[in-house]
C-alpha cells in the first residue's frame, strides 16, 4: 500500500498482486510487484512504457491474430523470464514471422521498417505487470486504443513512440489525481527559491557544498521537513532531474538561468515546476538487473556489499555529480537513524552519546571498503566469464614468432584466462557458485546476464570512487581531513536537532 495514495490506486496495485495462475499460484513474484510499485511511486514510467509498447508490437506479430497480445500477456501462467522465453520460442517456431521478431542472447529483437529494438526476457515480467496495472487503472478500452498504433501490421518505430506518448499522458493524468505530490512540490519550491537567491542573475547550479549549507540552514526553510540530510540530498537530486527535463523540453541545453527572457536562453520557471511531476528516470541500476531471473538465483553481491553502495546506485549519474553528499548521507545518515530511534524511546543517554558522531565510520575506512568491493567485483567477473566460456570451443591454431623467426607453439591465452576464471570461481563461497551449476543452461545464462550487469556495476563504482577522491581533495585536501571537518559540523547540527530540541 502506498501511503497517501487514493484507495483506487492502492486497489489497482493490489489487484495485480492478487492475480493468480491457473493452479492458484501468484502470477507475479514479490520482486516484480515491488518493481511495479517503484515505477508508480517514483513516477518513473517513461522507459517501461516505451519497452511495453515494443513488446506489444512483438506479441502482435507472434500471435498473428487480432488482439493477439492479450493472450500473450494475460494467459494464466506465471510471469517469469523463463516462461516468457518458452512462450516466445514456441511462437517463433510456428509463426514464421519472416524476421519481424528475432531471437537475441537473453532477449528478442523487434524489427521495424525504420529501425529495431531489443527487449530482454528479464524485463518482460515487470512489463506484463505494468500492462495489467494500466488495464485496471485506466480501463481496457483506453489502453487498447492507445496501443492500436503498434498493432494491425503498422511496423514503424514512429508508431511505437506515438503509442508510448499517449499512454504516458494518460498515466500522468491518472497519477495526478491519485498520487499526492503536494509535499514534494513544497520541498521543490523551497529549494528552487534558495538556489535563485544564491544564484542572483547567474546560472542556476549547485554542488555538494550547496547541499550541506542548505541542510545547516534548515531553520530558514519554513515548515518543509529537511531534518534528515539524506532527505535533503534526495530532494536536490529531484530538482536536478526536473531541471534537466525542463531544459530538454525547452530545447535549451546550454541554459541554466531561470526567467522569462527566452531570447537570452532563460528557462521559464513554470516549465521547471511542471517538470517535477513528469521527470523520466532513464538510469537503470545494475543492482536491479541482478535481482531479475535467472540472475537472482546467483549471489553476485552480499547484503552488506549492497548496503555499502545502495544510495550511490539508486542515484546513478547524479551520485557521480554529488559524491560527497552521498558519502555524508551514508555515514552521518546512519547516525541520524540511531538518534531518531533513541529520541523515539526517549533514551537521553543514547542521544548524548550518538550526537558526538564518535562511532561514525571514517571516510578513509569507507573508501577502503569501496576499493575492496571493486576488487571483489573483478574476481566475480572472472568467475562469471569462466562459467560462460567453459563450454566454448578453444582455439587450436595459436602460434608465436620469437626473434629467431621460427614459428613455435604459443601459450594459449584463452586457456590461461579460463584457468584464471576457474580459480576465481572455485574460490567464491556464495550461492550459485557451484560446479553443478555449470551444467544448467539457465544458470549459465544467469552468469552471462549477471556478468553484463557486473560490468556496468564496476564502471559506475569506478566513476563514483574517482569523483569521490577528486572532490574530497578539492574540498579539504584528503578524505581524512574532510571527515574531521564533517564530523564536527554534523555533531553540532545533530546536537541542536536532537538534544537541545528534546530539552525544549
Amino acid at each position: 500500500m502506498i501511503d497517501g495514495a487514493s484507495d483506487e490506486l492502492n486497489a489497482a496495485l493490489a489487484a495485480v498482486g492478487e492475480t493468480t495462475t491457473a493452479d492458484g499460484a501468484a502470477k507475479y513474484d514479490a520482486q516484480t510487484r515491488a518493481k511495479l510499485g517503484a515505477i508508480v511511486v517514483r513516477r518513473a514510467y517513461g522507459k517501461a512504457v516505451h519497452e511495453l509498447c515494443h513488446l506489444v508490437a512483438a506479441a502482435d506479430v507472434l500471435a498473428r491474430a487480432p488482439e493477439g497480445y492479450i493472450r500473450f500477456f494475460f494467459e494464466p501462467k506465471r510471469a517469469s523470464s523463463s516462461s516468457f522465453r518458452t512462450r516466445v520460442t514456441a511462437s517463433l517456431a510456428r509463426s514464421g514471422n519472416h524476421g519481424a521478431v528475432a531471437p537475441a542472447p537473453g532477449a528478442i529483437t523487434v524489427r521495424y521498417s525504420d529501425g529495431e529494438f531489443t527487449i530482454a526476457y528479464a524485463r518482460m515480467p515487470v512489463l506484463a505487470a505494468l500492462l495489467e496495472f494500466l488495464v485496471t487503472a485506466l480501463g481496457f478500452v483506453a489502453v487498447d486504443a492507445a496501443l492500436a498504433p503498434v498493432r494491425q501490421g503498422r511496423r514503424r518505430v514512429e508508431s511505437v513512440h506515438g503509442a508510448a506518448r499517449e499512454l504516458s499522458r494518460q498515466i500522468y493524468r491518472y497519477l495526478g489525481d491519485h498520487l499526492p505530490s503536494v509535499h514534494a512540490r513544497r520541498k521543490f519550491d523551497v529549494i528552487l527559491a534558495y538556489l535563485r537567491r544564491h544564484a542572483g542573475t547567474g546560472p542556476l547550479a549547485f554542488d555538494d557544498a550547496t547541499i550541506l549549507a542548505f541542510w545547516r540552514a534548515r531553520g530558514d526553510h519554513g515548515d518543509a521537513d529537511f531534518k534528515a540530510f539524506r532527505t535533503v540530498l534526495l530532494a536536490f537530486v529531484d530538482v536536478a532531474r526536473a531541471l534537466d527535463a525542463a531544459l530538454f523540453r525547452a530545447g535549451r541545453d546550454a541554459a541554466r538561468s531561470l526567467g522569462y527572457d527566452h531570447a537570452a536562453g532563460e528557462v521559464d520557471p513554470d516549465t521547471v515546476i511542471e517538470a517535477i511531476d513528469g521527470v523520466l528516470e532513464l538510469w537503470v541500476s545494475p543492482l536491479d538487473r541482478l535481482d531479475e531471473e535467472p540472475v537472482a538465483r546467483i549471489k553476485f553481491l552480499t547484503g552488506e556489499e549492497r548496503a555499502l553502495i545502495d544510495l550511490a546506485f539508486a542515484l546513478g549519474p547524479k551520485a557521480v555529480d554529488l559524491p560527497l553528499s552521498v558519502l555524508r548521507a551514508d555515514v552521518f545518515g546512519a547516525v541520524q537513524n540511531i538518534l531518531t530511534a533513541a529520541r523515539r524511546r526517549r533514551d537521553r543517554a543514547r542521544l548524548a552519546a550518538a550526537v558526538s558522531c564518535a562511532d561514525a565510520e571514517p571516510y578513509p575506512a569507507r573508501a577502503a571498503r569501496l576499493a575492496t568491493l571493486e576488487q571483489v567485483c573483478e574476481q566475480t567477473l572472472k568467475a562469471a566469464a569462466f562459467a560462460v566460456l567453459q563450454r566454448e570451443p578453444r582455439p587450436t591454431n595459436v602460434i608465436r614468432f620469437p626473434r629467431s623467426g621460427v614459428a613455435e607453439p604459443a601459450a594459449d591465452p584463452f586457456a590461461e584466462r579460463l584457468a584464471e576464471g576457474e580459480r576465481a570461481f572455485d574460490a567464491i563461497r556464495r550461492d550459485g557458485f557451484a560446479r553443478e551449476a555449470l551444467a544448467d543452461p539457465d544458470a549459465v545464462e544467469g552468469f552471462k546476464l549477471g556478468g553484463e550487469a557486473l560490468l556496468a556495476f564496476r564502471r559506475h563504482l569506478g566513476q563514483f570512487r574517482t569523483a569521490l577522491d577528486a572532490q574530497a581533495a578539492r574540498a579539504a585536501g584528503s578524505l581524512a581531513r574532510l571527515f574531521d571537518d564533517d564530523r564536527a559540523a554534523f555533531s553540532a547540527e545533530l546536537t541542536d536537532l536532537y538534544v537541545k530540541a528534546t530539552r525544549r
